[in-house]
């Protein structure tokens, strides 16, 4: 991974702005496997920072749960929309809300295993939501 030099907060425009950002293939580089990634407190602290110049207006939209992420950043807490919209903490100290698990997806991914396998694809499953992984593939 490369070793930036983050600056403590970016100069920001006057006008009201929100901030989204993704994390995966965005703020932190792809691995070969989702929980090999790696936040330093750079980008900690980086965030933080940027959160209190925007009043809070910086939330993350990711296909992690909140709680992966919160595990991630952690102690740094945002307002994030996980599970590709599933999961949402509209408050950076809130309540996470999760919408219903549809019934049928563990043999969804089931199936899914069953054909692709040995195929160096994986196929993570996320609660409600499952991830097919092809960087390997």
């Amino acid at each position: 991974m490369t070793n930036l030099r983050l600056p403590l907060a970016p100069d920001l425009p006057e006008e009201q702005w929100a901030l989204f950002l993704d994390i995966d293939g965005t703020l932190l580089e792809h691995a070969a496997h989702p929980d090999a990634v790696f936040v330093g407190d750079e980008l900690r602290q980086l965030l933080g920072n940027i959160e209190r110049r925007l009043g809070g207006s910086l939330a993350f939209i990711t296909g992690r749960s909140v709680s992966a992420v919160d595990r991630l950043f952690h102690p740094l807490k945002l307002r994030i929309a996980g599970l590709y919209g599933l999961e949402h903490r509209l408050t950076a100290d809130g309540q996470v809300d999760i919408a219903d698990a549809p019934a049928d997806i563990a043999a969804l991914a089931d199936e899914i295993e069953a054909e692709l396998g040995g195929r160096k694809v994986y196929v993570e499953r996320k609660g409600p939501v499952l991830a097919i992984h092809t960087r390997a593939a």
